[in-house]
């Protein structure tokens, strides 16, 4: 089709057509989050509305001003002919004429088309400690409140100067994985012993806080292990990733219901503007079959260990199978919304026998405790 396009500002009767647009085109869960604001850009092709951005600005603080850019959306008939390039530009100039210093955007973490467009365009993936240098501790929770960066496990925090210049040099993610996988395991042992408490109606004892540390350890260990060995064999470099807005929902869940929900992160190639659409998932497939592999023989050494093992060791082995059990369904058998950045989701979009088998593991293994 010609692909000649147009983008100007929505219309007021034009709301019915983008959404008919947005529930065409976007995922379920995606089309259901979607809304418009006041500030709605639209690309149209032939009196056809075939592409969307959504967009605000609001103070963070005295000396700062955020643009946002909420949501965007185009038709899969013009996808790669340069709509989404130019709802971007349009968005961004507007933003700056409104006083914007920072652009930001929460995109998923295997949306290849929004990380290769951000990525040349000045924009730098912060995470969670890069979040605080730039903005502060409580500015960088204002700052999930306002683009409500909440229950959206999975979305990155992508951040760009309004003028296009690059963020200062500290301000940009480059820091040690290592450190950033150690943070995530001491988040989810602070998560988890709120959660203990809660169903224990007492604090914890250190040694149950001690198991309940190395039990994680060995069944997120032995996943990121995994992954990394498939990915090694592979020749795909890869590199984890936390996700730093589910310690909010987790946080909810495990103060408010003593439901622990694993946050184990995920690993992410290093380079995903170079990744195709078309090789995704048979590449990030096999990575995720390594990694709950991996759980499933700690969690088979674990019920092997727990008659055999006495005092903590065997307290790590038995806790082991049962925290390993729920780590296990969570990681595969949800492959939706909330849910979509575990490995389930990678496993059913590769390959669905692979995931209808690993899922029916998943769920006897938690009924079997």
């Amino acid at each position: 089709m010609d692909t000649s396009f147009s983008v100007r500002t929505m219309e007021p009767e034009e709301k019915k057509a983008i959404n008919r647009m947005v529930w065409k085109n976007l995922s379920f869960f995606e089309a259901l989050l979607f809304y418009l604001s006041r500030e709605t850009l639209v690309a149209v092709h032939d009196d056809e509305i075939v592409g969307v951005v959504t967009f605000k600005v609001f103070k963070l603080s005295k000396n700062r001003t955020i643009g946002l850019m909420a949501w965007a959306a185009t038709a899969k008939s013009v996808r790669g002919s340069g709509v989404g390039r130019a709802l971007y530009d349009k968005a961004r100039a507007r933003l700056l004429e409104r006083g914007a210093d920072d652009i930001v955007g929460c995109v998923e973490g295997l949306n290849i088309p929004s990380w290769r467009l951000l990525s040349t365009e000045n924009f730098s993936w912060l995470g969670f400690t890069r979040q605080i240098r730039r903005y502060g501790l409580f500015g960088t929770f204002k700052l999930w409140i306002k683009i409500f960066h909440l229950p959206d496990i999975g979305h990155f925090l992508w951040v760009g100067r309004a003028d296009g210049e690059p963020l200062p040099e500290r301000h940009r993610e480059n820091g040690s994985e290592l450190l950033a996988w150690i943070g995530n395991l001491f988040a989810m042992l602070v998560l988890a012993t709120g959660g203990l408490w809660r169903m224990m109606g007492d604090v914890p004892k250190p040694s149950v806080i001690l198991v309940t540390l190395l039990c994680y350890l060995l069944l997120f260990g032995a996943r990121e292990a995994g992954m990394r060995l498939v990915a090694a064999v592979k020749k795909i470099p890869v590199r984890f990733r936390a996700w730093e807005s589910g310690y909010v929902l987790a946080g909810v869940m495990a103060t408010a219901f003593g439901t622990i929900i694993p946050l184990p992160g995920n690993v992410y190639p290093k380079d995903m503007a170079s990744v195709r659409r078309e090789t995704l998932w048979s590449t990030l497939g096999p990575i995720a079959l390594g990694g709950i592999t991996a759980v499933l023989v700690v969690m088979g050494v674990s019920w092997w260990l727990r008659d055999v093992l006495t005092g903590m060791p065997g307290s790590v082995a038995k806790y082991t199978f049962i925290f390993g059990s729920f780590v296990y369904l969570i990681d595969v058998a949800l492959p939706f919304f909330p849910f979509t950045p575990y490995n389930g989701r990678r496993l059913l979009a590769w390959h669905k026998a692979v995931w209808g088998i690993a899922a029916l593991i998943g769920v006897g293994l938690f009924f079997l405790w």
